[in-house]
C-alpha cells in the first residue's frame, strides 16, 4: 500500500515538473477582413495529454470566444483564426490560453 501511495505522489509531482503554461501568445488582426489570428506557443511531447485546452478571447472587456480543445495540433504551437466583425482602432483584444495540465498565459493587444 505504501508503494502505491508513493508511486501516486511521485507521478503527481513529476507531471507538475514537466507541465508548464504557454510560453507566449501572439495576436494579429486584419481590420479589412474582420480577422483575428491567435498563435499560442506551448511545447509538448505528448499533445494528447499536455495541450492548450481552453482559449478565451475578449474585445473591450466583452467575452467573444470561449473555445475548448481536446488536443494540440502541433508539438510547439497552437493557432486559431476568428472572424470578429466591427473591430476598430483603439479596441483592446485580450486572450487567455490555458494548459490542460498546469498554468495559463494572458496577453492584451490594442488595435492601432
Amino acid at each position: 500500500m505504501k508503494k502505491v501511495f508513493l508511486f501516486v505522489i511521485i507521478s503527481i509531482i513529476f507531471s507538475f515538473i514537466i507541465a508548464h503554461p504557454p510560453k507566449n501568445i501572439e495576436i494579429k488582426y486584419n481590420l479589412e477582413k474582420d480577422l483575428v489570428e491567435v498563435s499560442i506557443f506551448h511545447g509538448s511531447n505528448n499533445i494528447e495529454k499536455h495541450y492548450i485546452n481552453e482559449i478565451h478571447l475578449w474585445v473591450n472587456g466583452r467575452k467573444i470566444v470561449k473555445q475548448t480543445n481536446l488536443t494540440q495540433f502541433e508539438g510547439e504551437k497552437q493557432f486559431f483564426k476568428y472572424i470578429i466583425p466591427n473591430l476598430k482602432n483603439g479596441d483592446l483584444i485580450e486572450v487567455i490560453a490555458k494548459c490542460s495540465v498546469y498554468g495559463s498565459k494572458k496577453v492584451k493587444v490594442e488595435i492601432e
